[in-house]
């Protein structure tokens, strides 16, 4: 699935104009068609992913399973 410039910014509730800033300094991933920006869902959703703050949980969690290995 893709989206357009418009669609893109309302799933990321960002304005157009962010997005073309963001494109502009290659820190979104998109697709030119001609004049046209298109933005893969799957590769946006990944791109987001790399913004997740994990909650206390899973950082207790992931600090068990490390000391667990060192052990």
């Amino acid at each position: 699935m893709y989206f357009n410039l418009t669609e893109v910014a309302y799933y990321l509730k960002k304005s157009k104009s962010s997005i073309y800033k963001w494109c502009s300094s290659n820190e979104i991933p998109y697709y030119k068609k001609g004049k046209n920006l298109l933005f893969k869902k799957d590769l946006i959703d990944k791109w987001l992913e790399q913004y997740n703050v994990p909650t206390k949980n899973q950082v207790s969690t992931n600090v068990s399973k490390l000391l667990k290995q060192k052990n």
